[in-house]
């Protein structure tokens, strides 16, 4: 790719060279199929839309919380650890969302800040690095062999680049919504404002700006559980879009091969049949043993003791794997007379 071939955009990276972007003619094909299948979704908003997007962006930064526990969090059980806090939390935000048009200039930063305040509330790592408004101390992403995967942006350069992220955000330009979304999301994670959250308040920037724009219906889908099922290519994508011309072009496409693979899930009805071998290549083990029997008679029902049973793991393990299958829309959970039970998602309740 070369440097003239880029756009650059009204944002400053740590280097103060522009962030740019590039749009090919594949991002165009894209948009458009993201367009169709987004005018294809005629469902009814989903009930637990905002449970399964608060569980799925909770266990991307680590939370560890069974389905059942986020049941009882969604309607008003107190959080008994640190993970539960953060589902607890990240549900508190998307219910504040709900009302906030975050293009109108009356979001500003302080409701943003009032926002990261809820969404760290009892569980907020590195806590001594916030300052009146933002971070005043270094951050750095480790993966888990203990390498350096971000530095973010010396804590100086962050006031100046949130009066550009604002203006950006808030301001009309030629840039298609849907890419405006991702580059707001990646430029809010590449700034990391905060000493927490940053990950978690970008993803709920990314669909807040759709809802904004006019994109309702991603008020009724949970993007993020998409996310959550390719979360290596996330990552990935975010550390290749930091590189010498600033060219975030590959989280862009990341994103937006995400936001097609979500509304066609959504457009052709969750968990379709034609979906199934694609769904067993990304469980695990023990969870596709258990996915391939619900599948053959979906009238059969799996408890979370079965499920340890069966895999001989510790109840504990087994309810986060069956947490993840509701994430997933592969399964759904259900009491039925005092007996908690997961079954396959077609079964209706």
């Amino acid at each position: 790719m070369r440097k003239a071939d880029l756009i650059e955009l009204p944002l400053r990276a740590k280097n103060n060279e522009p962030i740019r972007i590039v749009i090919p003619e594949y991002f165009s094909d894209l948009l458009l199929k993201i367009e169709e299948n987004y005018r294809l979704i005629t469902t009814e908003p989903q009930e637990d839309y905002l449970i399964k997007e608060a569980l799925s962006t909770s266990v991307i930064e680590g939370a560890k919380v069974p389905m059942v526990n986020t049941n009882k969090l969604a309607v008003g059980e107190l959080p008994q650890n640190k993970s539960e806090q953060m589902v607890w939390n990240s549900l508190s935000v998307l219910r504040l969302f709900q009302d906030v048009n975050i293009i109108s200039n009356g979001f500003t930063e302080v409701s943003l800040i009032e926002l990261w305040e809820n969404l760290i509330l009892n569980a907020c790592d590195n806590l001594e690095l916030m300052g009146l408004k933002y971070r005043v101390g270094a951050v750095s992403i480790i993966d888990s062999n203990q390498r350096v995967t971000f530095t973010a942006p010396d804590h100086r350069q962050i006031q100046t680049m949130m009066n550009d992220f604002f203006t950006f955000m808030q301001s009309q330009d030629e840039l298609p919504v849907l890419i405006k979304a991702i580059v707001i999301h990646y430029y809010f994670v590449y700034i990391h404002p905060f000493p927490d959250g940053n990950g978690r308040l970008g993803r709920m920037l990314l669909s807040q700006y759709l809802i904004s724009a006019g994109y309702t219906k991603f008020a009724t889908i949970s993007i993020t559980t998409e996310v959550l099922k390719n979360l290596k290519d996330y990552y990935a994508s975010l550390e290749q879009s930091e590189n010498d011309l600033n060219d975030v072009s590959f989280f862009i496409n990341y994103y937006l091969q995400t936001l097609l693979s979500v509304l066609k899930k959504a457009s052709q009805g969750l968990g379709a049949g034609a979906r199934f071998p694609e769904i067993i290549n990304k469980l695990s083990n023990h969870q596709a043993k258990i996915v391939r029997n619900l599948h053959k008679d979906k009238g059969k029902f799996i408890t979370s003791e079965k499920y340890a049973e069966i895999n001989r793991v510790t109840l504990e393990e087994s309810e986060f794997d069956l947490a993840e299958l509701v994430v997933l829309n592969v399964l759904r959970f259900n009491e039925e007379e005092g007996l908690k039970v997961y079954k396959w998602w077609e079964y209706e309740f």
